[in-house]
């Protein structure tokens, strides 16, 4: 959706009319670091992609492949790819160094948590709700019958219920508060503070309807005071840690393998 003014980092270049990207979604814990980088290399090689990135792997495997692209004079990667928003800040830690570092581009997904951050959930009714677990497509949990203000997260997702914490509702009721004091909607305050953190240079957006692409749209133009970005700051500030979450063997194997048990064997020498 937007690509900060403040960062070059990791754009990638136009070739002729089509940008050739291609992103690994999600790290297996499979491929050592080194037959992953020069399978893609090959690819850029054979003109079928022009650049590469990376989503939902820990630092030090995307700093692992970095180092050897730089070593072995190979494509490296140009992009990350993570849950970014004031919910979840987690890629502050190591990610957003890591990319300035190695001259990458965060693009931030989910960067209203499912629909979270844009107040339309109401707490009093999703809290008298059923229960729903986390799931992936075709796995999500039965959520039952439920009225039609409740408008909870339908569908499989990755995240069930967990994204309504008492944590997390404090954050949307400091965010309502100051799109309220801007004359803004949630949605696009949520946006433009995401938007203009240190290295993002581009924001996916998630909508089901063609108004809300407006919407978004929207945030480019809202510059944030600085009293608006420091109560934000604030209030998001603890806590969010989704990312490391994904590699542990059950989840992994849940969301990668389909349930099945895989597990890396060490190479025989």
């Amino acid at each position: 959706m937007h690509r900060n003014p403040s960062s070059d980092i990791g754009k990638p270049q136009a070739i002729g009319k089509k940008q050739r990207r291609s992103w690994i979604h999600i790290w297996d814990g499979i491929p050592p670091a080194l037959e992953l980088l020069q399978t893609m290399s090959g690819l850029v090689a054979k003109g079928k992609i022009r650049y590469w990135g990376l989503s939902n792997s820990p630092a030090w495997f995307v700093a692992q492949l970095a180092t050897l692209a730089r070593v072995h004079a190979l494509p490296a990667p140009i992009g990350l790819q993570y849950f970014y928003s004031l919910v979840e800040r987690g890629v502050e830690d190591e990610h957003v160094p890591l990319a300035r570092e190695f001259g990458m581009g965060l693009v931030p997904w989910s960067p209203l948590a499912y629909g979270l951050l844009t107040g339309k959930y109401d707490r009093a009714t999703v809290e008298a709700g059923p229960s729903r677990s986390a799931g992936v497509p075709n796995s999500g949990g039965d959520a039952g019958a439920r009225p039609d203000d409740d408008k909870r997260l339908d569908g499989d997702n990755p995240f069930g219920d967990t994204l309504f914490t008492d944590r997390n509702w404090r954050i949307v009721d400091g965010l309502k508060k100051v799109a309220a004091d801007l004359g803004e909607t949630p949605a696009r305050v949520a946006l433009a503070w995401v938007a203009g953190r240190l290295g993002v240079a581009s924001t996916l957006m998630g909508v089901s309807r063609a108004d809300q692409v407006t919407d978004n749209v929207g945030a480019l133009g809202l510059a944030l005071p600085s009293e608006a970005k420091a109560a934000l700051d604030s209030a998001s500030g603890e806590g969010g840690k989704f990312l490391y979450g994904l590699f542990h063997p059950a989840a992994r194997n849940q969301m990668v393998f389909g349930g099945a048990d895989v597990i890396a064997q060490p190479s025989e020498t």
